[in-house]
């Protein structure tokens, strides 16, 4: 990933609200796809680490 695309991934993973224009019923229900979303990008993540394709850095967050 360039710069821009860890910025971009930042936002969406860290803020619920990131998609607020996108149609949900309610706050709830987005805040439960976001859920789902960040579940499944860390399980991706972490897959792609096991395999060697990523490494994981830490930044002092103990990550």
């Amino acid at each position: 990933m360039n710069i821009f695309d860890l910025k971009c991934y930042g936002k969406t993973y860290e803020d619920p609200n990131y998609w607020r224009d996108i149609n949900c019923k309610t706050s709830q229900k987005r805040k439960r796809d976001w859920d789902d979303c960040r579940y499944l990008t860390d399980r991706f993540y972490d897959e792609l680490s096991k395999r060697g394709y990523l490494s994981r850095k830490s930044h002092g967050k103990g990550i």
